[in-house]
């Protein structure tokens, strides 16, 4: 398991496993788009914390992730960016590995490139 954010972004970046904290539960579409903008948040901010009081903090946050959805087309909800901006903070404010060692039990796998699905043809 790597140790810090930029660690695990550079295995998002190569297509690699990474292993990450489940945050929306809703299944694996709204899933993926929460992870997706963590890993952009965390390139976007270098994986550091932009300095300042909680307040300017949670706006860099709010705008980078403004960015990231419409260059993404992502179409966040007001829970998916919320779910987003917290964990991509907790994993550059209190260290990746920390997070995933203090739950456990909410570990997922994924990678970046996003499933292909195929749609059934009734013949």
């Amino acid at each position: 398991m790597k140790k810090t954010a930029i660690e695990a972004l550079k295995l998002w970046d190569d297509n690699e496993l990474v292993s990450t904290m489940e945050m929306g539960g809703l299944g694996p579409a709204y899933e993926y788009c929460i992870q997706f903008s963590v890993f952009e948040l965390i390139r976007a901010f270098n994986g550091k914390i932009p300095k300042g009081d909680m307040d300017k903090v949670n706006k860099l946050f709010d705008d980078a992730l403004s960015k990231i959805d419409k260059k993404f087309d992502l179409r966040h909800s007001g829970a998916t960016a919320g779910a987003a901006k917290n964990l991509a903070y907790h994993y550059m404010a209190d260290g990746y590995s920390t997070v995933l060692e203090q739950n456990k039990d909410r570990i997922i796998i994924i990678e970046k490139k996003l499933p292909q699905f195929k749609e059934k043809v009734k013949k």
